[in-house]
């Protein structure tokens, strides 16, 4: 469309407010903007939508463009149209240097989380697999993460990792990031539970689990905020990632509210549980609890060890 069709349409969604693209959510008043795919023709709902209460329906085929309706509204191309209207809103209220920050934001984050992080889970993957970590001491353990978190052929790793998931996010939501993450995050959910089971039956756990559990108010000091604040920004940055790619798939009839609740509960649980495992384990192996980020590659080979033969398969599962 040009300049003059996009300003014009626009005052169109201004009267609607809402846009749809499915006829089985209609609401009261919105604009309707028929899509096509292989499978299917939004052009043959259009008069449907407008029955079931869309103000305006726009099309790009004349056939379902009738003469005289002035409620339906003739495009050359609906999906440009909708993203032509999408900019022209974004342009309107002045939000684009949101978006650009977000975006920006994301980017470091996840960029930490899948290549840096990713590139140390696999090179990990890589030493459990192939015996490198068994039979050494926490001190030993703790040499060898600070090895690997430094050396050259980490960054092949990252790189590996960074294929890894473009590979997922290249399958789509549904084929590849929901599938995915159907399968592995109720599997990573019991291997933790079954973890911090045993954690806590370590010898001198038991004053891990205290030191963990126990309020201590004189800890709450400047230093102990900066640190808390950094955890926050970071899970919200993760967070905010997976909004942003979930989001424009939430169903228009779910409960936003609900959802966010036990999405937060859940995260806040999945943390809780984590120290269970992490803690414990420190306090039984004799290694400081305030090593930092990089604890969980410590503490867990040390776990992992612990249980023998099988905890070369547990550590395997939890790592990939």
């Amino acid at each position: 469309m040009t300049e003059m069709e996009i300003a014009t349409l626009y005052t169109y969604f201004k009267e609607c407010g809402k846009v749809t693209t499915d006829t089985r959510n209609c609401p009261e008043g919105s604009m309707f903007v028929a899509l096509k795919g292989e499978t299917f023709n939004g052009n043959a709902f259009a008069k449907q939508a407008l029955e079931k209460g869309c103000r305006y329906a726009v099309v790009d085929e004349e056939e379902y463009a009738e003469v005289g309706n002035p409620n339906i509204l003739l495009v050359d191309d609906c999906l440009q149209t909708l993203q032509d209207l999408a900019r022209e809103h974004r342009r309107r209220m002045g939000t684009r240097i949101i978006g650009i920050t977000g975006m920006a934001a994301i980017f470091i984050m996840v960029s930490y989380a899948t290549t840096i992080v990713g590139g140390w889970t696999l090179a990990y993957i890589v030493k459990l697999a192939t015996g490198q970590l068994n039979g050494l001491t926490p001190d030993q353990i703790a040499a060898t993460f600070g090895e690997t978190a430094g050396a050259p052929y980490t960054i092949a790793f990252s790189a590996i990792e960074a294929v890894l998931l473009w590979l997922c996010l290249n399958g789509g939501v549904k084929k590849g990031v929901e599938k995915i993450c159907s399968i592995l995050l109720p599997t990573l959910l019991i291997i933790m539970i079954g973890l911090a089971v045993y954690s806590n039956v370590l010898p001198g756990a038991s004053k891990g689990l205290a030191w963990y559990l126990t309020p201590d108010l004189s800890k709450i000091t400047m230093d102990g905020i900066a640190a808390a604040s950094v955890q926050v920004l970071y899970s919200v940055g993760i967070g905010m990632c997976c909004a942003f790619v979930y989001g424009s798939y939430f169903d228009p009839k779910g409960n936003l509210p609900k959802s966010s609740l036990v999405t937060a509960l859940m995260d806040t649980g999945i943390a809780v549980l984590a120290g269970l495992i992490c803690v414990p384990a420190l306090f039984s192996f004799g290694i400081e609890p305030t090593a930092g980020p990089s604890l969980i590659y410590i503490t867990l080979p040390n776990l992992f060890n612990a249980m023998g033969s099988f905890g070369t398969v547990f550590g395997l599962l939890f790592m990939i």
